[in-house]
Formats: C-alpha cells, sequence, structure tokens
C-alpha cells in the first residue's frame, strides 16, 4: 500500500506452499482492501471459517488451481480469505465493492457445482459472478457463459451507485450471451477469434441485459468502469477492422494488428460512443472513471508514435513494449471520445519574434479554443482567441503592438475545452 504521495505504507506476502497470483485489487469506503487471484496451494490461503476452507484442487495445465478472495484492513492485517472453486481449473480475475461494502469477484471455470441456488444459470462452465458480504458470507454465485462456455471468460467487474454490478469478458459462445434488444445481439467472431461482451446484473443477481461487442477478428474486453452518471464504460484489445468504432470516433479505424478500444454504454446498454486506441499494437487492461466523469485507460503499447500527447510525462517509447495511460475527459455534459489528445503538432513560429508570431496546431474534434498571454506572474494581459475552432489544422496570430506587449518574456495559455498548456515566448523589438 502507497500514500497518495508515493510513499510505501505496507507490504505483504500472501500465499502457500504452490504458485499464486493476484488478479485484482479493490478498496471499499472503509479503507479495506480485497484481492483475488488464482492459487494451487492447498495451504496457506483460507481463514478459519471461510466460505470454502479447503483447496478444491482444480489444477490445470497453467497452473490454475482455485480462485481465491481475500480482505485486508489498510493497516495490512488479513481480516479473512476463501479458496472459490471446485476439481478443475479456477481462477479469479477482477474485483469490485459496492457502497454497502459488499464485495463481488469475476473470472473463469470449468468446474461445476460453484453457483448458488436460484442463480440466473446454474451450470456449469465459462465466467462466473460472485457477489459475497464484507464478513466473507456468499451472496449468490452464478456462471455466465453460451454454447462454447469453456471459452468464455470474465475479466472485470465493477459497481454503479445503485448497485448493479457489470462484468466484461471475452466469448467464443454464439448464443447464450446477448439478451434480447441488446446492442449486439449476434456473435461476429469466429471459433477461433472472439468477441467481446458486457454484462449487467442487478444486486440479486439477476441478468438486466447483456451485450456481444466486436467484429471478425479477436476482441477481448479486459476492464469496466461505472461512473456517478449512469454510464459504463469497457476497454480491452481488439483486431477487427469493423464493429468497434462509433461515427466521429477519436480514431475511426484499426490501425495495428491489435490496437486498444474503449466504449461507453448507457445504464440501459445502449452504446453512446467508441473508439479505437493505437497505432502499431496495442492493448487496454484497465479503465477507471473519477467524479468529475474523466475515463482513464491503461495498458501496454508497442508504438513508437501516435500515443502521447504533446506535453506528456513521457513522449516516447522506451522500450519494446512500454504502459500507456490515457485520459478521456468530460465535456459539457457528457464524455468525448476525441478528448485524450487534444492538440496535435503544436508549433508557435517564430520565437523568439518581434511583432507577430503565430500559433498553429491540429484539433481531433470541433473544439472551444481560449489563448491566452500572460506576463511571468500569471496575470491576464490579452485574450489573442476566445471561440469554437473546427477539428482540422488551425493557426491563430499573436500581434504585440495591438496587445500592447513590450519586449520581454511571456506565457501563452491555450486552453482547449478543459485541458490547458502554456508555452513560453520571447518578444525582442
Amino acid at each position: 500500500m502507497f500514500s497518495s504521495t508515493g510513499s510505501l505504507s505496507w507490504s505483504i506476502y500472501y500465499g502457500g506452499s504452490g504458485n499464486d497470483e493476484g488478479r485484482g485489487v479493490s478498496t471499499d469506503n472503509s479503507g479495506n482492501v480485497y484481492i483475488t487471484g488464482w492459487t494451487n496451494s492447498s495451504d496457506g490461503i483460507a481463514t478459519s471459517g471461510a466460505y470454502q476452507t479447503s483447496y478444491g484442487g482444480g489444477a490445470g495445465g497453467n497452473g490454475v488451481g482455485d480462485a481465491f478472495l481475500a480482505k485486508f484492513s489498510n493497516t495490512g492485517s488479513l481480516s479473512w480469505a476463501t479458496y472459490f472453486g471446485g476439481d478443475e481449473p479456477d481462477a479469479g480475475e477482477g474485483v469490485s465493492t459496492d457502497a454497502s461494502g459488499n464485495v463481488y469477484i469475476t473470472g473463469y471455470t470449468e468446474s461445476s457445482g460453484l453457483s448458488t441456488p436460484g442463480a440466473y444459470q446454474a451450470c456449469c462452465s465459462g465466467a462466473f459472478l460472485a457477489k459475497f458480504s464484507s464478513s466473507g458470507t456468499i451472496t449468490w454465485a452464478t456462471y455466465f457463459g453460451g454454447n462454447y462456455s469453456s471459452q468464455d471468460f470474465g475479466f472485470g467487474v465493477s459497481t454503479d451507485a445503485s448497485g448493479n454490478v457489470y462484468i466484461t469478458g471475452d466469448t467464443h459462445s454464439s448464443s447464450g450471451i446477448a439478451t434480447s434488444s441488446a446492442y449486439q445481439s449476434s456473435y461476429a467472431g469466429t471459433t477461433s477469434k472472439g468477441n467481446a461482451f458486457l454484462a449487467k446484473f442487478s444486486s440479486k443477481g439477476s441478468l438486466s441485459w447483456a451485450t456481444y461487442y466486436g467484429g471478425n477478428g479477436d476482441d477481448f474486453g479486459f476492464g469496466v468502469s461505472a461512473d456517478n452518471f449512469g454510464n459504463v464504460y469497457i476497454t480491452g484489445m481488439t483486431g477487427s477492422s469493423s464493429g468497434i468504432a462509433t461515427t466521429g470516433a477519436y480514431q475511426a479505424s484499426l490501425q495495428g494488428t491489435q490496437d486498444a478500444f474503449l466504449a461507453e454504454f448507457s445504464s440501459s446498454g445502449s452504446l453512446t460512443w467508441a473508439t479505437y486506441y493505437g497505432n502499431v499494437g496495442e492493448q487496454a487492461t484497465g479503465v477507471a472513471t473519477d467524479g468529475s466523469g474523466n475515463v482513464y485507460m491503461t495498458g501496454l503499447t508497442y508504438s513508437n508514435s501516435g500515443i502521447a500527447t504533446t506535453d506528456a510525462y513521457q513522449t516516447f517509447n522506451a522500450g519494446q513494449g512500454d504502459v500507456l495511460l490515457i485520459k478521456f475527459h468530460s465535456h459539457n455534459s457528457g464524455i468525448s471520445p476525441a478528448m485524450n489528445t487534444v492538440i496535435y503538432g503544436l508549433n508557435i513560429y517564430p520565437n523568439p519574434f518581434s511583432n507577430k508570431t503565430t500559433i498553429d496546431f491540429t484539433l481531433p474534434q470541433t473544439s472551444h479554443v481560449k489563448i491566452s498571454v500572460m506576463d511571468m506572474s500569471g496575470k491576464v494581459l490579452y485574450v489573442s482567441a476566445d471561440k469554437m475552432l473546427n477539428l482540422g489544422q488551425n493557426e491563430l496570430e499573436i500581434n504585440a503592438s495591438e496587445a500592447g506587449l513590450a519586449s520581454g518574456t511571456y506565457f501563452v495559455n491555450i486552453a482547449i475545452n478543459d485541458q490547458v498548456i502554456n508555452r513560453k515566448i520571447i518578444e525582442v523589438r
């Protein structure tokens, strides 16, 4: 655990005599920490009185045995932990809490007997979703899979303010996934190339709706997050050249052999917008939202260009593959899919300049742009532009005589929607 300033508060091992891997982490409103993953350890995992105290024994060829769920206090002490699995491979991939302190895990299983009585789907393999109380008691558990359920995987889980639960993952099933009137009711993949899916459950475990998402490539949903405004976002990777981006998307077409994607759905399951994100080869593995409606996506990139914004902390790929972090931010009352990179190719020339200089940039969508000139203390001396500009290349001029600027050093403040970039300019007479 790290503090908000980056100092280490505590760090622990957790596991037994076999192999153990954590795959997901979440916190609740009381500061408790939950982790899920998989284990093939028959000891060192479950606490006394846990929902499942014994290892189910389902280690497969990749070493995956049982899923587990563990709760820690904010000081790092173990509150309780349980196995969750049968005699076939099972793995926890994602974990999330709700406002009432309940905790949900999703993942995949090949074991029978994991669902609880009255479950949405009682049998017998595929993705799963399980709800536990804050004390570790199971509330309900269900399978989620179709006619090829052995190739259906849950990877991400999230809850909304109303207690609904969303899961995303990957499916190769051509039936048994999407509900009637879903955004995408038909499977567009093949036997070897699957589609992503998004499913919404009530807090009681009933299925509200579910949809496929993808084309004829290989599509995976890895992360899901619900915001405070009734929207739900999924992210992952895609090899599909169609069935992903919506009209007017930030990136409308597949650029690499695989790209990341980000899609926004309403709470009723309709697609609001979706975009590719990539150049040579990318995948997104996680997504998060904040209280202002901003959306953050992280993952992996192999691209040397087309990823970082102009003022990014790191503007280049330093290795064969680097982590990527992208922010899409709110615009008016909604979310703009085009605003993770608000400006391209920003140039101010000449600089230093005598009387006149030009600001040249490219916008990925029509945006409100305000350009101000400030002195070194931050006082605004002159507003060069305060208007809507069209997508594409734009040029704006700063006239020092018109602005009443003497020789000296100034800042140009460029505000595009709600993102701000500052540049130093020097006027020489």
